[in-house]
């Protein structure tokens, strides 16, 4: 179904191994993610799923924003808006292209308004593009969460290359952190554990 990315299992999962172990549960947000990170059968998505759903549920009861509840929860007196994270690349599931990792993002953390990081964001992700296809990977495509997927680039490294490349050539070097999205769960079941 949907080619194996629906959402059905994960429903499955919330039904048949939580749900009754939730409903009726006080509303402590560290303790809900303490009892899912603990539960074995579990997939990470929908522990991420359930947990985003619980301070929801947290932040409506609070009758506060989402992320007033989030500061509220961090122990943030003075929260502000978050940095934005832009995903460059895509490989493993995300992407078509034979990249190990299934994302590589960039963060300018020392942007002064999330509206300057918006702009840099755009910008590097159009200048990885003219560095890949200078370095010989001119096809590109979108992945499923926006990033470059480029067929043929096999080594996380050369990407990165070209990564601090583009930012160079734009002036956002200094500014500029990249991250990277492993899907290690994934390695681990793949290796058999």
């Amino acid at each position: 179904r949907y080619e194996g990315r629906g959402v059905k299992k994960s429903v499955d999962s919330v039904t048949h191994l939580i749900q009754d172990k939730l409903v009726g549960r006080e509303l402590n947000q560290a303790a809900i993610d303490g009892f899912l990170v603990a539960e074995p059968n579990v997939p990470e998505n929908v522990v991420l799923a359930v947990s985003m759903a619980c301070a929801r549920a947290g932040a409506r009861h609070k009758e506060l924003p989402l992320h007033d509840y989030l500061a509220l929860l961090a122990n943030v007196p003075d929260p502000c808006v978050p940095t934005p994270v832009f995903t460059l690349a895509c490989g493993g599931l995300h992407g078509s292209a034979p990249l190990p990792l299934q994302e590589v993002t960039a963060l300018f953390l020392e942007a002064p308004s999330f509206e300057d990081a918006l702009e840099h964001g755009g910008r590097l992700h159009r200048g990885l593009r003219a560095a890949l296809a200078a370095r010989g990977h001119p096809f590109a495509n979108a992945g499923l969460t926006g990033g470059l997927s480029v067929p043929g680039l096999e080594k996380p490294g050369d990407l990165l290359e070209a990564a601090a490349e583009a930012a160079a050539d734009l002036g956002l070097g200094a500014s500029v952190r990249f991250g990277l999205d492993c899907a290690a769960a994934r390695m681990v079941k793949e290796a058999g554990g």
